[in-house]
């Protein structure tokens, strides 16, 4: 599992975007939108955690597959992988060009995003309003918690209370994204 909306969004709302090389991308995925060598554009889609978390801002969920064409991969190149998962090749942009279908990432969806350890093993991290940060495309860091007084720049995740049926997953909104980042300057 990884990050899953908690409401049924509409299919139309999903982009896609081409994936980027030498990557292993899953259902869930966090991605980002980086260029392609010396292209300045931010057109393919990446799961790289230092992309996720550090510089470039999350621009939604992966929630599926498709080729150039349109047409749909609905479980990736290996349908026995759970979740759903496509690994592209060094020529995936040249070549195969797989693209990623993603739900982008607005302020006030709501998703069910898996915690690294139980909340509550650190203090706060079993409360409602506190803030993690991802610690790859799939996972939040249970120790990174911050209280709502003391936000570290780098927190991505706002959450909304422990899932009752699974301590190791919060209710969360994804505060730090492409869509709501601000310009400070």
């Amino acid at each position: 599992m990884a990050f899953l909306p908690k409401s049924d969004y509409r299919q139309e709302q999903t982009q896609r975007a081409l994936l980027q090389v030498s990557l292993t991308f899953k259902v869930g995925d966090i991605v980002a939108l980086i260029g392609s060598g010396a292209t300045t554009y931010q057109t393919i889609l990446t799961n790289a955690t230092g992309s996720v978390v550090g510089a470039l801002y999350p621009v939604g969920v992966l929630v599926g597959f498709s080729k150039q064409n349109g047409e749909v991969i609905s479980q990736g190149q290996d349908p026995t992988n759970t979740p759903n998962q496509l690994t592209t090749t060094a020529t995936n942009i040249s070549t195969e060009k797989y693209y990623g279908v993603f739900l982008p990432i607005t302020s006030e969806m709501e998703f069910v995003g898996d915690l690294d350890a139980v909340a509550g093993t650190t203090n706060y991290a079993d409360q409602y309003g506190v803030y993690f940060d991802l610690t790859d495309c799939r996972t939040i860091t249970e120790a990174s918690v911050d209280l709502p007084t003391a936000v570290a720049s780098d927190d991505q995740i706002l959450s909304l209370g422990v899932n009752p049926l699974n301590t190791k997953q919060i209710f969360c909104k994804i505060i730090k994204n492409l869509y709501t980042r601000h310009y400070t300057g």
